[in-house]
């Protein structure tokens, strides 16, 4: 499973969205949006598979700004995996709310 169009870095405070268009129709599936940390892989987004389209929305919390972090897609049907995909870099540049509110 590969993924276009992912940006390596993401702005945090803001909301990451995805289009993905997969070659196949997949009934009753989803794409989770992993992150992996030292206890494993963990989801942080999960998307519907709508039966070829999905859209994946992920608003990126200001915890994150100035991480670099490793995620990756899992292509589920049910409970089965289909695919998963190669890892990609994502790094999070500082919040924007970084000077204070006024």
């Amino acid at each position: 499973m590969q993924v276009n169009d992912l940006p390596t870095q993401l702005r945090a405070g803001h909301t990451f969205t995805l289009r993905e268009v997969l070659p196949l129709a997949v009934w009753f599936g989803h794409v989770r949006l992993e992150q992996q940390t030292a206890a494993g892989w963990r989801t942080i987004a999960r998307a519907a598979v709508r039966p070829r389209v999905f859209w994946l929305h992920l608003w990126v919390p200001p915890r994150w700004g100035g991480t670099q972090m490793t995620v990756r897609f899992v292509l589920m049907s049910r409970s089965q995996t289909l695919a998963v995909s190669p890892d990609y870099a994502i790094s999070v540049s500082g919040s924007p709310d970084a000077g204070g509110r006024r």
